[in-house]
C-alpha cells in the first residue's frame, strides 16, 4: 500500500483535476439508475412477521406448507362502539366489503374472500344441523365474535389475493365502505389484523423519514460549516453523502431485496458515515493548503486520509456483517446492505468529493493562518484539547471502564420484544389503540390456525 500513498501523495500529480470531468460524468450517468432504485425499494417497502423468519427454520418450513397446501387467511377484525348483533350497520357493512369493484387489470375483483360477522354465525349455528339454543351459540362465539357481554361483535373479513398484494388498498377499501354507511363514521372504527400491522409500520417508517429529512439536512449543514467553516465545503461534503445516502437505498433495489423497518436505518447510518468521512478529508485538504501545497493539495490529502478512512469504513462493515449471526432475516438484510452501504459511501466519498476539491480552489479563509493575521505560534483550541486528553489521560480510562461495566450491566437487562405494542410509541398511533379496544371488546387477537391429520379409516 505503501506505493499508492506515495502515488497520491506526489505534489506533481493532478490526479483528480485532471480526470475530475471522467468522473463527474460517471456520477452523472449514474444518478438517474440511482434514484430509480431508491425511489422504487422505497415505494415497495414492506413489513412482514412471516418475512422475519429464517428459511432453515422448522416453523418457517411448516408454515410455508402450510401456505402451499392450504393458502393465507389473513384477517381484518372490524368493529366500533356499539357494535351490537342487532345493529343493522353491521349487516349493510359486511355486503359493500363483499362486493366487487374494477380493479388494475379492467376486470371486477373483490378485496375480501368472506366477511363473517356475529350475526352471521350466530345464525348458523342455530340453524341444522347443529342446532344450539340461543345462550349455547352466544357462549361459543364469546371471545371469538363476541364480547364478554354477548352483544358486542364485530367482523371478521378474510382477505383476497389482490388486497395480500395491497394491503394500503384493502384498507382504505375498508374505510371507503364504512363512510358508505348511514350513521357510522369512520373515526370510530376499530381495525386490526396483519393487514393493517403490515400498513401501519409502512406508514409510521415513511412518515417519520419524511418528518426527520429536513431536519437532518440542516443539522448536517450546520455541523459541516462548524467544523470546516466553509458553506461551499459544507455543501461539497453534504452533497456527497446524500449521494451515498441513496446509493445505499438502491443497491437493495437492484440486489432483488426490499426494505422493512429495520433496513430503513442504512440510509440513515450510511450518510452519517459518509458525512464524516468527507470532514476528514477535507481537513486533511486544509493541511495540505496551509503547508503550501498548492493545487497537489487534494491528491495530498487523498494520501493521508484514505488509509486512516478506510479503516474506519471496513471495521464497521465487519461489525455490521457479524449481525448475519442473526437467526432473524430483516436483521440478515441490515448487515449485508449496510456493510455495502458503507463501503459504497466510501468509494463515493473518495472520488467524488476530491475532484469538486481540486475543481474549486480554497478561498482566502482557507489560506495559511499566518497569511490572515493569526499568530501561527499560539495553540489552537483542537491543540489544548488533545493536551488535556492527554494530561487527564488516567482519569478518563477509569471512567471508561467505569462506563462499560454500566453498559454491559444495561445490555444484561434487555428484553427483545416483537410485540406489535413495543414497535410505536405510546397513544401516537392508532393502530395500538384499536387493539387494545378490541381485545377488552372482544377478545384475543393472535391467530392460531392448526391442521388436523386424521386416518383414511377414521
Amino acid at each position: 500500500m505503501r506505493w499508492l500513498q506515495a502515488f497520491l501523495a506526489t505534489p506533481r500529480m493532478t490526479l483528480f483535476l485532471k480526470y475530475r470531468w471522467f468522473v463527474y460524468l460517471g456520477f452523472l450517468l449514474g444518478l438517474p439508475l440511482v434514484i430509480h432504485g431508491a425511489t422504487q425499494v422505497s415505494n415497495q417497502s414492506a413489513n412482514r412477521v412471516r418475512d422475519w423468519l429464517p428459511e432453515a427454520f422448522e416453523e418457517t418450513q411448516q408454515l410455508m406448507w402450510f401456505l402451499e397446501n392450504f393458502g393465507s387467511d389473513e384477517l381484518l377484525m372490524i368493529s366500533w362502539p356499539n357494535c351490537t348483533l342487532d345493529d343493522a350497520r353491521l349487516t349493510d357493512f359486511a355486503e359493500r366489503l363483499a362486493t366487487e369493484v374494477p380493479d388494475a387489470s379492467g376486470g371486477r375483483s373483490r378485496w375480501f374472500d368472506e366477511i363473517l360477522t356475529g350475526p352471521k354465525v350466530l345464525s348458523q349455528l342455530r340453524s341444522p344441523p347443529i342446532d344450539l339454543s340461543a345462550g349455547a351459540a352466544r357462549r361459543r362465539l364469546e371471545g371469538l365474535l363476541l364480547g364478554a357481554d354477548l352483544n358486542q361483535t364485530c367482523a371478521v373479513a378474510y382477505v383476497s389475493e389482490r388486497g395480500f398484494q395491497n394491503r394500503e388498498g384493502a384498507l382504505d377499501f375498508v374505510y371507503e365502505c364504512a363512510g358508505q354507511v348511514e350513521g357510522l363514521a369512520t373515526s370510530t372504527l376499530r381495525v386490526a389484523g396483519p393487514t393493517i400491522e403490515s400498513v401501519a409500520i409502512n406508514r409510521a417508517s415513511q412518515e417519520s423519514m419524511s418528518r426527520y429529512l429536513m431536519l437532518s439536512v440542516v443539522v448536517a449543514l450546520v455541523v459541516c460549516y462548524i467544523c470546516l467553516r466553509s458553506l461551499r465545503l459544507a455543501l461539497m461534503v453534504f452533497l456527497t453523502a446524500l449521494f451515498s445516502n441513496q446509493l445505499s437505498i438502491a443497491i437493495i433495489y437492484y440486489a432483488g431485496s426490499r426494505m422493512d423497518s429495520v433496513s430503513n436505518m442504512i440510509p440513515a447510518l450510511v450518510y452519517v458515515l459518509s458525512v464524516s468521512s468527507g470532514i476528514h478529508l477535507v481537513n486533511y485538504y486544509l493541511d495540505a493548503i496551509r503547508d503550501g501545497a498548492g493545487q497537489a493539495a487534494t491528491q495530498t490529502a487523498v494520501g493521508h486520509a484514505w488509509k486512516p478512512c478506510l479503516l474506519s469504513a471496513v471495521t464497521t462493515a465487519l461489525g455490521l456483517i457479524s449481525l448475519r449471526v442473526s437467526d432473524l432475516t430483516p436483521i440478515q438484510r441490515f448487515a449485508t446492505f449496510g456493510a455495502l452501504g458503507v463501503l459504497a459511501g466510501f468509494v463515493v466519498v473518495f472520488l467524488l468529493l476530491p475532484c469538486l476539491l481540486a475543481q474549486l480552489p480554497p478561498d482566502r479563509r482557507l489560506l495559511p493562518a499566518h497569511r490572515r493575521g493569526i499568530d501561527p505560534a499560539k495553540p489552537p483550541a483542537k491543540s489544548q484539547l488533545a493536551r488535556l486528553t492527554c494530561e487527564f489521560r488516567q482519569p478518563i480510562i477509569v471512567a471508561g471502564i467505569a462506563l462499560f461495566g454500566v453498559a454491559v450491566w444495561g445490555v444484561s437487562r434487555l428484553e427483545p420484544t416483537a410485540r406489535l405494542h413495543d414497535l410505536f410509541s405510546k397513544g401516537r398511533v392508532q393502530v395500538v389503540a384499536d387493539y387494545d379496544w378490541l381485545e377488552e371488546h372482544i377478545g384475543g387477537l393472535v391467530p392460531l390456525e392448526i391442521v388436523l391429520d386424521m386416518p383414511r379409516d377414521n
